[in-house]
């Protein structure tokens, strides 16, 4: 994976570098280019007008020796390939190069095109000098027309008063210093590509590792995990914003899984609890009414003074407290499908308090109400909702034996869904037994001897009554901090119930 996503990333901004400066690079050269060939043309018009300030002395008088060594020395100056003066009809009359001496120039060549059109006649006009780059080489001619003017008509030259144009002066400039300034910009500009190139791919692979490599690696390890069973594995805290928000929702998605096994497994539990109590409760009931049945006759016969009174009275006391853990027993067992009607929330938990807010164990301890007005009615059996709410109170209570505050409130929720909560300031429930709380026969009450004094039904039944009613039962505690449980029911509206 990791070399798979660097190569393909690395290679592809690489691409798209070598094409970006590839572009940046012709275009910047052919601008050079066109810089630098004006530069030499001008370069080649400032010299033909030096060049005929030079010799225009020579020309008038016609010292031809004079205008050839002129012509000489321009020729020795640098980047200049030839030099040549042509008469009016476009012959070359002097040349660095003698063999072009007595050369026509052709009417449709720069130094014609400098003065006049093709299809015009020698005297047709006349332009300022002015290059223009030979096709065949890699030259630029500069080309100034030699004006007729008072000092031109004399004993030294016929030439008609009005002919304009004398002649013509030449300068052929070489662009091999253009080519090699050229292509040691192209070398320069390919070494930086290169460069940069080879640092794009060592800093992409750099951050492909860091910002997609490890992410992805951390998610592919949390998939495996989850796929492997280990729903408690979470996603280490990612940076970046794209894949901190995956990470986020596959934590929220192990969490959920987490806890529907969890409800699933303590389903299984129940199912099976139930199954177990239903046959032993049968098994149990009939010796323990025979037992009892003795007992009881044992004792009503025994005199005041008899030693064995109080061992039948133990017998009495514990045979019934045995048949209390039988009926629990068949409760649980029973699990009586609610006979659901349209009840208000609120009713069902104010006679749930009702009914134990007189007893010894409530003295103490202060019932706070936080009802929404606005909560829906929901479709349930109000008898078996109350026994629910019976039981939490009375946890919340015991929870807290030297008083607190229970506090009892309600709330509408998303999704067409009402919530009821029971919140205690008790010592709260500790994380390694928390998990457990809901399993039959589990109980954290212990007698004064330090005894278990509960049959562990009572949060396993109420478990039961929320499951058949379609809701969900959840618990939230802080050691030291209080318990809060909370209930949630399919809402009674305008389309009928919910689903949590």
């Amino acid at each position: 994976m990791r070399a798979g996503i660097a190569r393909q990333l690395s290679l592809g901004l690489a691409a798209v570098q070598v094409v970006a400066l590839g572009t940046v690079a012709v275009l910047v050269t052919s601008r050079m280019e066109g810089v630098l060939v004006s530069e030499v043309g001008e370069a080649a018009v400032a010299s033909v007008d030096a060049l005929e300030a030079l010799l225009r002395e020579d020309m008038l008088v016609g010292r031809r020796d004079d205008l050839r060594r002129g012509v000489e020395a321009i020729r020795q100056r640098a980047n200049v390939r030839g030099v040549r003066v042509l008469d009016g009809r476009g012959v070359v009359a002097v040349s660095s190069e003698p063999d072009d001496e007595g050369q026509q120039r052709p009417r449709d060549g720069p130094t014609c095109r400098s003065c006049h059109p093709a299809s015009a006649g020698p005297d047709a006009g006349a332009a300022p000098a002015q290059f223009e780059e030979l096709e065949s080489s890699r030259t630029l001619r500069a080309v100034k027309p030699v004006f007729n003017g008072p000092g031109c008509v004399g004993s030294c030259h016929v030439h008609r008063p009005e002919q304009r144009v004398l002649g013509f002066l030449e300068i052929d400039g070489s662009l091999e210093r253009v080519d090699e300034t050229i292509a040691r910009t192209r070398w320069i500009i390919a070494g930086f590509t290169l460069a940069a190139v080879v640092l794009t791919i060592l800093a992409s692979r750099a951050l492909v590792v860091r910002w997609i490599h490890r992410p992805v690696r951390d998610l592919v390890e949390a998939t495996g995990r989850l796929a492997a069973g280990d729903l408690t594995w979470r996603v280490p805290a990612q940076r970046d914003r794209d894949f901190g928000r995956i990470a986020s929702a596959f934590d929220r998605m192990a969490a959920g899984l987490e806890q529907a096994q969890r409800q699933v497994i303590l389903s299984a539990k129940l199912a099976s609890a139930g199954k177990l109590a239903a046959g032993v409760a049968h098994e149990l009931n009939n010796p323990l009414t025979g037992i009892l049945a003795f007992a009881e006759d044992l004792l009503a016969h025994a005199a005041p003074d008899d030693r064995r009174r109080a061992d039948y009275e133990v017998i009495v006391r514990e045979t019934r407290r045995c048949g209390d853990i039988v009926r629990d027993l068949l409760d649980f067992a029973r699990q009586e499908m609610p006979e659901q009607r349209e009840c208000d929330l609120h009713d069902i938990i104010g006679r749930a308090v009702a009914l134990v807010e007189r007893l010894v164990g409530f003295r103490r301890v202060r019932i706070e109400r936080r009802f929404d007005p606005s909560l829906p009615r929901v479709l349930a059996d109000s008898g078996q909702l109350q026994q629910v709410f019976l039981n939490l109170l009375t946890n919340a209570a015991e929870a807290m034996p030297d008083g607190g505050t229970i506090t009892l409130a309600t709330r509408p929720v998303a999704g067409g869904l009402v919530e009821a909560s029971v919140a205690d300031t008790g010592p709260g429930i500790p994380p390694e037994i928390r998990e457990r709380i809901f399993e039959p026969f589990f109980s954290t009450k212990r007698s004064a001897a330090g005894h278990p004094s509960g049959q562990g039904l009572g949060l396993a039944v109420s478990w039961s009554i929320v499951e058949r009613h379609r809701g969900k039962m959840s618990v939230e505690s802080v050691v030291g901090g209080g318990t809060t449980f909370r209930v949630v029911f399919p809402a009674v509206g305008e389309r009928g119930a919910g689903k949590p």
